[in-house]
Order: C-alpha cells, then sequence, then structure tokens
C-alpha cells in the first residue's frame, strides 16, 4: 500500500464537481469570489497532502532524508558518521615579565562574532608554558565543534573568551585545515544500513566492511578473496583500509578487533593499507583578463582552482578511475577560468615496501585511468599557473682558490648573463653554470657546487646536476653563497619537555630540534651570524617543547680542520660568522636530560720514587702490582656537576691521592671523553689541558683498568 498525495488542480476539480453537483455554488468564473474561496481550500488542501507525503517518505530507508533517515537507520543501532575535526596553530603573545604563565589543555580561542561571520571556537589540545623572558609560543587547536566548515582563514582566530592573565593577545598565522573524515552523507549512511541488515549474521565480506566504515577515521574499505590467484588462496582475506594508518600499533590493533568481531571462524585476515596512486601535475589555465588580479589574488585563484581539482581526486573511492575529462571540468567550472591551456600529468603507484612504480600512460591520449579495487588515486603534487612562473636557482659552493669580492662579482655578472638567455622551460645545465664561475678565476673544490631550485609550487632538492623546468617556468638567478672556510662549531641546547614523555618519545624530539637547527644554517644567507635567540626560537617552536635555554660558554668554533679555538667570535647574543664563511655544527647536543661524558684514561705511566738502590727482579714485580692495584677500579674524581670540566691536572692529582704512604706520581697519561649526547670525542694527554663538559652533562670518569696502566719505579 503507498500514499498517492492529490495535486492542487486535483483537488479544486473535486471541490467543484461537488459544490456544482449540489447546486451550492456556480459561479466559478475567474476572479469570482466563489471561485477564490475554494482554489484557497484546495491550495491548504494539496499542501496538508505534501507534508504527508513527506511524513509517509520519511518511514522508509530509500526515501527518508536527513534527521528522519537518522531516526530510521536508529532502528537498527546505526548512527551516522560525524565529521572529523578542523585543527591549526595559534601563537599566544605576552610581553616579558616576572612568571610564566600556563596555557592549559582546553583554553577556549574564537574568532570574533559577526552577522556576516558567526564566532567559530577552537580549544588547546595541548598544554604550553610561556616563559617569562619569552613573548609568544605556538599552540596547537582543534576546533570545537566538528566540520570542515569550521575551517578559518589566517589572522581570524584574534578572541580568548576567558582571558589568561597576562596573555595580551592570540592568532593563527595560517589559514586552519581540515584532513580528516567528512560527515556522511544520506546516500553513504543508506547504504551502510542496508549493508548492516545484510550483514547482521555476520561471517561476510559486507559484514567487515560495514564494521570498518563505522569506525572514526575509516573513509574506504575493500574486502578481496583471493580466489583467482594460480593458486588460489581459499580462507584467505585481503582487507584494504584507507584513511587510518596502520603503521601505529594502536590503530592496528583498532581495526584488527573490530574484524575480529565480525570476520568468519577460520579466516585468514590480511590486513594492508590502501595502494596509493600518487597524481603529480602541473596545470596551465587561461584566466579572464577582465579580472585585473593582484599578484595576491592571482595566488589565491590559482590556489581556487588547485582546490577544485584535488577535491575531486580526494572524492574517488578504491578502484575508482581517473577520469582526465572531469579533471578538466573541476577547472573550468571555476568562474573566471577562461580555457585549460596545457597540462601535464604523472601517476606513481606507491608500494607497501616503500619503492614507486610509475604507471605509463600518455594524457595526451589516454583520458581514464584504471585503477585496481586495492588502490586509490591521491593527489601528491597539483600546480595551478595562470602565467609564466619564476624558478630561482640558489647557487652554493666552495672554492678552494681565488674566491674574493671581485671575482665573486665577476661570477655573478656571469651567470646572470646565462640564466637570462634561458628559454622558458630551458633546462640549467650544471657543466655551464660551473663554467660561468671557474671562468671568473674561481677554483672550487670537490664536488661542492651545488644548485638549489626553489619552485612556486613543491619542492625541489639541492643537486650536483641538470635541473629540469616545467613548461610553465623560466629559470632565473636566485642568491649566490660563495665560501673558502668552514666555521665549525660545538654547542648545547637544553629542552624542557613534558614529564609524561617516554625516553623513546624524547629521543624523536630531540632529534627534531636537531633537524630544525641544522636546517637554520643550511638557510643561514652569506656573511650573516649565527643569532642565539633564534635558536631558542626554533627549538621552542617544535612540539611538544615547553622551553629552550642554552649558555653562550658551551659553544666552540674554529675554522676548518684547525684545532686552534676562536673565542672572540661567541658573544652573549651570537656566534660571528665572516665573509667567505659557512657555519655548520660539528658537535651539538640537544638533549631534554643529563647525558653523560664519558672519560677513559689510557696510556697511565706512574713513577714509583724509592730510596735508592731501586728494588729489580721479584721485589720490582711485587712493588709494581702493588701500585697498578692500588690505582686500578679505583672510583676518581666522584661528585661532579653539570658542566664541571675535567683538567688533566685533576685527574693526576686523584690518581696521586689513592695509595696514601706511597711516593709516586703520574709522568703520562690520556683523557679521552665522550659524549653521549652527540658522540663528541676529545682528549687531553698534557698538563693543563682538559676535557670541556658543556652545561648540559656531566661528567664520570672511569676506574682505570690495570692494562692501561705501566709502573716504573726510580732510586732516589
Amino acid at each position: 500500500m503507498s500514499f498517492e498525495p492529490k495535486k492542487f488542480s486535483d483537488v479544486f476539480e473535486s471541490m467543484r464537481a461537488k459544490a456544482e453537483a449540489a447546486s451550492v455554488i456556480t459561479d466559478f468564473e475567474t476572479g469570482s469570489v466563489a471561485r477564490t474561496l475554494v482554489e484557497s481550500f484546495s491550495y491548504e488542501v494539496a499542501l496538508l497532502y505534501e507534508k504527508m507525503q513527506l511524513v509517509y517518505l520519511s518511514a522508509f530507508v530509500d526515501t527518508a532524508e536527513g534527521q528522519q533517515l537518522d531516526m530510521v537507520v536508529a532502528i537498527l543501532g546505526i548512527t551516522r558518521s560525524e565529521p572529523d575535526f578542523a585543527e591549526g596553530i595559534v601563537t599566544v603573545q605576552r610581553d616579558i615579565g616576572n612568571e610564566d604563565i600556563q596555557i592549559p589543555f582546553g583554553t577556549l580561542v574564537a574568532t570574533e562574532d559577526t552577522p556576516e561571520a558567526p564566532k567559530k571556537v577552537y580549544q588547546t589540545v595541548e598544554a604550553k608554558t610561556l616563559p617569562k623572558d619569552q613573548t609568544s609560543v605556538d599552540v596547537r587547536v582543534q576546533a570545537f565543534n566538528r566540520g570542515e566548515q569550521e575551517v578559518v582563514e589566517p589572522q581570524t582566530i584574534v578572541v580568548m573568551p576567558r582571558p589568561i592573565p597576562g596573555i595580551k593577545a592570540v592568532a593563527n598565522a595560517n589559514a586552519t585545515i581540515f584532513t580528516g573524515k567528512r560527515r556522511e552523507t544520506d546516500d553513504e549512511l543508506r547504504e551502510r544500513a542496508k549493508n548492516a541488515l545484510i550483514s547482521s549474521g555476520k561471517a561476510s565480506i559486507i559484514a567487515i566492511e560495514n564494521a570498518l566504515l563505522s569506525m572514526s577515521g575509516i573513509t574506504d574499505v575493500r574486502v578481496i578473496e583471493p580466489f583467482d590467484t594460480e593458486p588460489p588462496q581459499y580462507g584467505v582475506a585481503q582487507v584494504y583500509v584507507d584513511g587510518v594508518d596502520l603503521s601505529v600499533p594502536t590503530e592496528a590493533i583498532r581495526v584488527r578487533d573490530a574484524i575480529d568481531q565480525v570476520r568468519a571462524a577460520g579466516i585468514f585476515v590480511m590486513l594492508e593499507t590502501t595502494v596509493a596512486l600518487a597524481v603529480e601535475s602541473v596545470f596551465q589555465i587561461e584566466i579572464n583578463p577582465d579580472l585585473k588580479l593582484s599578484p595576491e589574488e592571482r595566488a589565491e585563484f590559482e590556489a581556487n582552482v588547485q582546490e577544485q581539482i584535488e577535491s575531486y581526486i580526494e572524492s574517488l573511492k578504491m578502484g575508482d578511475p581517473l577520469l582526465l575529462s572531469q579533471i578538466i571540468k573541476s577547472i573550468l567550472a571555476v568562474d573566471g577560468v577562461n580555457d585549460l591551456i596545457q597540462f601535464t600529468m604523472s601517476i606513481t603507484r606507491e608500494k607497501a615496501d616503500g619503492t614507486t612504480e610509475p604507471i605509463a600512460f600518455d594524457p595526451a591520449t589516454t583520458r581514464r585511468v584504471e585503477s585496481e579495487p586495492s588502490e586509490r588515486f591521491k593527489a601528491r603534487l597539483l600546480c595551478v599557473a595562470s602565467e609564466m612562473k619564476p624558478l630561482p636557482v640558489h647557487i652554493e659552493f666552495r672554492a678552494s682558490a681565488g674566491l674574493d669580492a671581485a671575482t665573486l662579482d665577476a661570477a655573478r655578472s656571469a651567470l646572470q648573463a646565462y640564466f637570462d638567455g634561458l628559454d622558458a622551460g630551458a633546462p640549467v645545465v650544471f657543466a655551464e653554470v660551473e663554467s660561468r664561475i671557474t671562468g671568473a678565476g674561481i677554483s672550487l673544490a670537490a664536488s661542492s657546487l651545488e644548485l638549489a631550485p626553489q619552485p612556486w609550487c613543491g619542492t625541489l632538492p639541492a643537486t650536483s646536476a641538470d635541473i629540469a623546468v616545467r613548461f610553465v617556468e623560466k629559470a632565473a638567478l636566485g642568491a649566490i653563497f660563495a665560501y673558502h672556510s668552514v666555521l665549525k662549531i660545538t654547542g648545547a641546547l637544553k629542552l624542557t619537555l613534558p614529564a609524561t614523555l617516554t625516553t623513546a618519545e624524547r629521543l624523536v624530539v630531540e632529534a627534531a630540534v636537531l633537524a630544525e637547527l641544522t636546517q637554520y644554517l643550511a638557510d643561514l644567507p652569506a656573511d650573516a651570524d649565527v643569532v642565539l635567540d633564534d635558536l631558542i626560537t626554533l627549538a621552542e617552536s617544535v612540539s611538544p617543547v615547553q622551553r629552550a635555554d642554552l649558555d653562550p660558554d658551551d659553544f666552540r668554533v674554529r675554522l676548518n680542520d684547525d684545532t686552534t679555538l676562536l673565542p672572540g667570535r661567541v658573544t652573549d647574543d651570537k656566534i660571528e660568522v665572516q665573509a667567505f664563511e659557512r657555519a655548520e655544527f660539528e658537535h651539538l647536543c640537544v638533549t631534554g636530560s643529563t647525558p653523560l661524558v664519558r672519560i677513559v684514561i689510557t696510556g697511565l705511566t706512574v713513577e714509583v720514587l724509592v730510596p735508592a738502590p731501586a728494588p729489580t727482579g721479584s721485589a720490582a714485580t711485587t712493588l709494581q702490582n702493588n701500585i697498578k692495584n692500588g690505582i686500578a677500579g679505583k672510583p676518581l674524581l666522584a661528585g661532579l656537576e653539570a658542566g664541571e670540566a675535567v683538567t688533566f691536572d685533576a685527574a693526576s692529582d686523584a690518581i696521586e691521592s689513592l695509595i696514601p704512604g706511597t711516593n709516586y706520581r703520574v709522568t703520562a697519561m690520556t683523557l679521552t671523553g665522550e659524549s653521549e649526547c652527540d658522540d663528541r670525542i676529545q682528549t687531553a694527554s698534557s698538563p693543563g689541558s682538559s676535557i670541556h663538559v658543556r652545561s648540559v652533562e656531566i661528567a664520570s670518569v672511569q676506574p682505570v683498568e690495570t692494562a692501561a696502566i705501566t709502573v716504573t719505579i726510580t732510586g732516589v
């Protein structure tokens, strides 16, 4: 039985026929009072029929929509999958003060509330400390409400609804992003509800798919039974999951537990991540010239086109083909795009073992790229250009001879002429660059010349080979960093980290900070000094670092392989880098603990002074063994404090005091110190020398081994 709603015309004609048959009303001319009244009643009755139709349809899974569909599927115990949260980073600012300010987990920040843009609220998802001597700190935040509609533009999160005393401002330097699962649509919910009913008996492919799709984070599932392989694999199910990282143990366990609840007994499940088909493409579009865009507006326009392409690719599920016609449609759908002039595309299969395999196809002739049921297309790099883009190429080299201000200017002029003569899309030939430099009278150190392209879209590594230039780019000369000496820096940085971190997590954070600081030196412009506060700021930008500190006295610098230290280069606020020098870390201890400097004593020679004549034979041997036994295995210089250096003289005195009543002295030894933080090795083998211990370290002098001791006897 179904409900058939009546239309307005049907209701009117029915009421008119009844009125005329009863001779109650006969004047139904257009505009008459009677007709107007009957039409009004007919309209209201027809409207009721439409509402009754909606009520009727809301009772069925195939026709219910929105909230009514939610109530229908609730009968099966199913709820609509809600979207994930938008995320971002805000910078919290303060003035220099007398106390640290704590920013607790769950602190609320928001956008301004206006009629055009209602307030959007975010909350911090980590606790941070804003030190008294620091003016800002970055904190990760998450939207309070779910959904991609919570994404906000840069510099819009500027309100702290519940102000924290001492905080003067908050802002997001970059737009927040939404990378998670979107809200389940009506069609997706209907399909899942039907599958749930079918799979309620479990032990089926649909049961596994439905169980996983109901989990947070999982966007797509494919279950494959490899019956068509040679030989067929019975009793095996390959489950491919998209949206979660199965390399994370907790995630893998969570997914396997869900599968175990519904899989058939005796079926071996091979759980694998979706095979990604990475798409990289460059598009050249033509924009309506009437738009008159500024450079910033043009970049925003190109980004909008890129988002449309990416949105289409990300909408594809496992096994869906990539249709170039749909990509073109997405581009031309953007208001203001006149034409797609040209594009290039490459697709790479990213295998589970970390290797890649290019997929051979010609975009000029192939308009459809198929994928296997376990594969999914993913946008790896999409670039959109509406005009020719410059490709700055930065040049770095070390000179072995001939480098001065005059020869560098000559090389720069020759290189500028070379780059100016290149056509759009023409490659940068490494040999040509090298010849321009050497032609200016500069001798290059072996394998030191590197070209570092800086594309407007994506990244390219520095190289000592030719640089391929895309068809929408023209190579241009960037910065030149020429040097003949390396300023080698040794130092330390102390991190304050959350007490809840495990040792493994602490090591990961320390490595991340070291990588940031190393990159800082690599990006340092020519002749620029190393600013110590910059090192602190960079370290504190790495989550979850709460604070970073350094002591300028920990830093030592030297040039090239010369062991002579340059103490005048290190001041309280910077490390001086002079012309034609390149700074690099020789040893940098970045630590959230107090690592040891293990000091081993070798080559120890002890002279024993006895009344003449000196004993010989077995008597001499006995005396020597007694001295060795009195020294070997005994603790030395216990109670050292963090940052306290170990001198040759102090170690010598400690050894000479081990055997009271015996007249002996140390005539030779070597102290070798190795830092467990950064494997720094030092030696001290003469009076006045020492093992440098940085303020973040503590020295531990190991007992002397018997084999390392030589005893001589002198009669006096």
